[in-house]
């Protein structure tokens, strides 16, 4: 059970956007930059906004992980 539904079941009335909220609070600073954007970017905020969000940046970091270690077999290649 999460604690969305424990606060639920004790009547604490949990919204879309208070989760959002917590979600952003409970991310480690390397999100800041990420944090920062959806902040200022004038969207409600809501859990689905920051769940896609992160997923599109955990995506972002590995299609770029990919490339990087590409470029490194593909340079040693090269230099052999």
């Amino acid at each position: 059970m999460t604690s969305a539904h424990k606060l639920r079941n004790i009547g604490f009335i949990v919204d879309d956007e208070w989760l959002g909220t917590l979600m952003l609070a409970g991310l480690p600073e390397i999100y800041k930059p990420m944090i920062m954007a959806i902040e200022s970017s004038g969207v409600k905020i809501s859990a689905d906004i920051i769940k896609t969000k992160l997923l599109q940046e955990v995506q972002s970091s590995d299609t770029t992980a990919f490339y990087s270690a590409k470029k490194k077999q593909f340079e040693k290649q090269i230099n052999k």
